[in-house]
């Protein structure tokens, strides 16, 4: 299994997304909140290099405006070849 870590401001979208495309994984938990973008980038900076071989995964779920902040962290089985957020299936989120 390999560790995985991501950011997002959507903690339902990216839970939805991660459960759909890391499929099976494993110990996904969600940490937070983060007042900033770049409070939560280094805290994902952080896990990234604790981990060895982790990998930076990149979650649908920003917006801009100030909702908070998560990081989330999880073992997935599935390699990984730069994954990313479908547009059409996860539209970016305005705000409220």
């Amino acid at each position: 299994m390999k560790s995985c870590a991501g950011i997002t401001q959507h903690v339902e979208m990216a839970e939805q997304y991660i459960g759909k495309t890391f499929e099976p994984q494993k110990g996904l938990v969600f940490v937070g909140p983060f007042h900033t973008a770049k409070e939560a980038a280094r805290w994902l900076s952080f896990m990234v290099a604790q981990r060895s071989g982790a990998c930076e995964v990149d979650l649908p779920g920003y917006c801009i405006d100030s909702s908070p902040w998560y990081g989330v962290i999880f073992q997935s089985a599935k390699e990984l070849d730069g994954f990313e957020p479908m547009e059409e299936q996860f539209p970016v989120v305005n705000g409220h």
